[in-house]
């Protein structure tokens, strides 16, 4: 801990005795790292964006797929085309990443499995954000592995694709702003089905969104989807299938005055899960889960001096669990938080934080955070960070017996990080997109033996009358075709 204490001054020291300008700032502005924006150059933590223009690029079909092209960050599907997928990031649990959507809270308290429940298509997406690393400071003790920060598009656009395939497949969504619609507001639908390339492998989601402004300082935002998947051989040697559904509703006030600027915003969530073992032994295994979840945040933020920026803020909610297997739970949290940014030189950044969090049932606890970076040259910049927090692990404290405690972690990192251009590389593009299809459909080809999971009857080894070691796997579902309609 003093070693990377000492590191951080000694950054900050070393630049501030070096006078050359610094480097131009971006106009990219990032909103997940800080309680306040702050433009890509002052990032003191480790951030990786992917745009709109690189996820059309890419050719990318799902959030997931363009999550997976990203370091550190491991997308599981649990159900075909991403139906449903666990993000890890830099190897913490499913339940340990956070997922937000325009600042707006996914993660679930009854399973970390329904974070990937992402009620937005991309073709509204302008961009997605990922903090490698702790971010409790700043979003709270499930932000142990790192977040995710999914933005809608701002622009004048109409978009809309359609896709068809094999074994019944038809994928369509569109979004739009501006054109026939107000300049400040968002419409977007998508929805997909499928018969499935196997028994019980069928699925079929859809949902809708619209995002807009009220006035000058009020914004609503409301979104729906449901999903319905098979998952034969998934979970166990059963035909599986699951059922899910989840509103999410928001309201956001905005007001600047002077050096001043505060934001106030409402939230409120619900999300429904129906899982059955055996879809031939309806009531055997099956569960059904409701989960609710509210919060209400106020956030200000105001510069201190010319190289200092305050910003601090409070919320506090609840979550309501009904489950048939896990019975009815509630608890209610807050938190306070504030974090300072200085900058000792042009080219340098100092930046403290510290969030104090309370539970109802799990207790509390309280993350620290300091980090820092210098921009050694124009394109090499050395950051250092260092932290604590807690975890009260909400999702095992679900289950029957005593509630364990929470774990006490500490992370330390020092990084070295080159500016790269935005511009892709077609060639370099290509294999990329390559290898990431070879892994998928090798994923997909593997049986579940080959996954860690249950072995069924007709995937077992077999052997030839030769008595050679042979084994039989289900045909995979091949390339499909598509087609797309635009307008600007």
């Amino acid at each position: 801990m003093r070693l990377t204490v000492l590191l951080l001054l000694l950054v900050a020291t070393r630049a501030a005795a070096q006078t050359p300008p610094a480097p131009p700032l971006r106009e990219h502005v990032v909103v997940t790292a800080t309680v306040a924006p702050v433009p890509f150059d002052a990032l003191t933590r480790s951030v990786t964006t992917i745009t709109r223009e690189e996820l059309e690029k890419l050719g990318v079909t799902s959030v997931a797929d363009a999550l997976r092209l990203l370091p550190g960050v491991d997308a599981k599907a649990r159900g075909p085309r991403d139906v449903q997928t666990d993000f890890s990031i830099r190897a913490a649990a499913f339940g340990q990443s956070l997922v937000l959507v325009d600042g707006l809270r996914l993660n679930d308290s009854q399973s970390g499995h329904h974070n990937g429940d992402i009620p937005m298509p991309l073709a509204a997406i302008d961009r997605i954000e990922v903090l490698a690393g702790t971010g409790s400071a700043v979003h709270g003790a499930d932000a142990l592995g790192g977040t995710i920060n999914i933005l809608s598009r701002r622009d004048r656009h109409a978009l809309a694709t359609v896709a068809i395939g094999q074994h019944g497949y038809v994928s369509a969504q569109g979004s739009a702003s501006g054109l026939v619609l107000p300049e400040a507001w968002l419409v977007t639908g998508w929805g997909a089905r499928s018969s499935g390339f196997a028994f019980d492998r069928d699925f079929a989601y859809g949902g809708g969104a619209v995002r807009g402004r009220l006035d000058d300082r009020w914004t609503v935002d409301v979104r729906h989807q449901r999903k319905a998947f098979g998952a034969n051989q998934f979970y166990g040697p059963s035909p599986s299938k699951e059922w899910t559904d989840q509103t999410l509703a928001a309201m956001a006030w905005q007001r600047t005055a002077d050096a001043w600027a505060a934001t106030v915003r409402v939230q409120w969530r619900n999300h429904g899960d129906h899982f059955r073992w055996d879809i031939n032994r309806p009531g055997f295994a099956e569960n059904e889960h409701r989960t609710d979840a509210a919060e209400a945040t106020v956030t200000v933020a105001r510069p201190v001096s010319d190289r200092a920026h305050l910003a601090f803020g409070a919320m506090a909610g609840g979550d309501w669990i009904r489950s048939s297997g896990l019975g009815a739970h509630r608890y209610a949290r807050a938190a306070g938080y504030g974090e300072l940014r200085w900058h000792p030189a042009p080219r340098a950044v100092v930046q403290g934080g510290l969030r104090l969090d309370r539970y109802s049932t799990f207790g509390g606890s309280w993350s620290p955070t300091l980090s820092s970076g210098v921009w050694l040259t124009p394109a090499l910049r050395l950051r250092a960070s260092t932290s604590r927090l807690q975890d009260p692990d909400v999702h095992r404290a679900l289950l029957p017996g005593p509630r364990p405690p929470g774990t006490i972690r500490s992370a330390r990192r020092i990084g070295l990080g080159r500016r790269w251009r935005r511009r892709l590389d077609a060639r370099r593009l290509g294999a990329l997109v390559q290898r990431v299809q070879a892994r998928r459909s090798r994923r997909h080809r593997l049986g579940p033996a080959e996954r860690g999971g249950p072995v069924a009857d007709d995937e077992r080894p077999r052997r030839d009358h030769a008595g050679r070691r042979s084994e039989r796997r289900p045909a995979m579902a091949r390339g499909a075709g598509a087609a797309g309609v635009r307008g600007a």
